[in-house]
């Protein structure tokens, strides 16, 4: 009688699992799993970054006219009109844009005021905006019409 021998291999040679115990398969199906995640993940992100609204302000002009009481006694006030276009290179969205106005003699900024506009995404938008202010100006004022905030629609 012969040496007992251990149980034959079923069709061949046992398949090599590795140094982690993992057959080829088994590896194969990890990556491909790994790769799908991470692909969910940065199409997740896009798609978030997408929602968002990109609204700058372009195109800005703006002057004024004072009240004849600025000259010559009464009521005394500037009447401001601006325009400007808003860029919304991202997706749909609220802009909160505020119109400002410096004073070169005190050199205060006031926010003379703000209005709401919804931009489509990947749009742009003309707006315009006037404002009595209480007051005169000696001298030339300045003005800037800037996004305050901004929002998903």
């Amino acid at each position: 009688m012969g040496q007992p021998q251990g149980p034959a291999s079923p069709g061949g040679p046992i398949p090599s699992t590795g140094p982690l115990g993992l057959t080829r398969n088994a590896k194969i199906i990890i990556i491909v799993g790994v790769v799908a995640v991470v692909a969910a993940g940065i199409g997740g992100a896009a798609y978030y970054v997408e929602l968002q609204p990109k609204i700058v302000v372009t195109n800005t002009d703006a002057y004024y006219s004072q009240s004849y009481g600025c000259s010559y006694g009464g009521s005394r006030y500037t009447t401001w009109h601006w325009s400007a276009t808003l860029v919304n290179t991202g997706g749909g969205g609220f802009a909160d844009i505020g119109y400002v106005v410096s004073d070169p003699v005190t050199g205060k900024d006031l926010q003379a005021s703000s209005n709401t506009y919804f931009v489509p995404a990947h749009s742009q938008l003309s707006i315009e905006a006037s404002q009595d202010i209480d007051g005169c100006y000696a001298s030339t004022p300045s003005y800037d019409i800037v996004v305050v905030s901004q929002r998903a629609g």
